[in-house]
């Protein structure tokens, strides 16, 4: 854990009284009460400190240099933003301090101090926030900074910044970029509304009315003859299950006869059945052929009335209907 510099700390509060810190030409001196509690402050956020709670030291230091402004707390600020990795922070306070401190500033601490800066400088980003009008809060991070217009670019450590500024009456405007070490970039912010442009109105064109043609009666689509594919299904299995029987009865009619003692009543039989599957099989085929000729002819070609009808009769089948 580091420490602050021991001169520095010292140098700050405790070498010298607090009253000789003040800036009597700019600044009004603190009350006895407010440099006592300066004090206890600046005693408690160094305790604070030694312990590695510099969030805490922080806000001690900070409250210590509101009671007491003096340019010498600045240099111990800006070791404990530079310690919290809080690198424009640092960079503000050591300039600060050099700016206040000016000629005060002993030589060999202003050395050490133009050191850090030069290590800090290429860690953070320089941000010109331009807003198009005066007397909006500016603010970074959440954090508010100024009031438009400012004085000058805000330093802010590399990342994602939010920068935002609000006035009342107007919505606020915000903008979101990321930066890293060393950039120099301008955001503009704007809060004012802009001015409606003027339009002229085309005069509406002059239309000649025509008639409309009557739309040509849409050819209503074709139904499905589900009729005739139905029966045509019912052949084409009727055809294959007698099919199976005949090739049954065939095989069967074959053991008989390459048996010795099959009686010829058992033959003949076998070689009628066989011969009965064989016939209705071949007439189921037939008709199957037939029925599906003739859904195909319903389907693609036959003219479309109602009255068409397939017809399945005992003796065979037979096509109705007006054409």
């Amino acid at each position: 854990m580091k420490r602050l510099p021991a001169l520095a700390l010292i140098a700050a509060l405790t070498a010298q009284s607090l009253p000789a810190l003040a800036d009597k030409d700019t600044k009004p001196l603190p009350s006895e009460a407010q440099k006592a509690e300066a004090r206890a402050r600046y005693e408690r956020g160094l305790k604070l400190y030694d312990q590695g709670a510099y969030e805490a030291a922080l806000v001690e230091m900070r409250r210590a240099y509101e009671l007491h402004p003096t340019f010498k707390i600045l240099y111990n600020l800006g070791l404990i933003h530079k310690q919290l990795n809080d690198h424009a922070a640092a960079l503000d306070a050591f300039n600060g301090y050099l700016n206040e401190g000016g000629k005060k500033v002993d030589p060999k601490r202003h050395a050490e101090v133009e050191k850090y800066l030069g290590e800090l400088k290429p860690l953070v980003a320089t941000i010109t926030v331009q807003v198009d009008v005066s007397g909006a809060e500016v603010s970074v991070d959440d954090l508010a900074i100024g009031i438009s217009p400012l004085t000058g670019p805000i330093t802010v450590n590399a990342g994602k910044r939010k920068v935002s500024a609000k006035l009342a009456g107007k919505p606020a405007a915000t903008k979101v970029l990321t930066v890293a070490g060393s950039d120099a970039v301008t955001v503009k912010l704007e809060l004012d509304e802009p001015k409606a442009t003027s339009t002229t109105t085309a005069p509406p064109a002059t239309t000649t009315a025509t008639t409309p043609k009557p739309a040509e009666p849409s050819e209503p689509g074709r139904p499905v003859p589900w009729l005739a594919w139905g029966v045509t299904g019912a052949l084409a299995v009727g055809a294959g299950t007698v099919g199976i029987l005949a090739l049954t009865s065939s095989s069967d009619l074959a053991d008989k006869r390459s048996t010795p003692n099959t009686t010829r009543d058992d033959l003949d039989a076998a070689s009628s059945r066989t011969k009965t599957y064989a016939v209705v099989t071949d007439i189921l085929i037939v008709g199957t052929v037939a029925a599906a000729g003739v859904s195909l002819y319903l389907t693609f070609r036959a003219p479309k009335s109602k009255d068409t009808a397939l017809v399945v009769t005992p003796t065979g089948f037979s096509l109705t209907g007006r054409f």
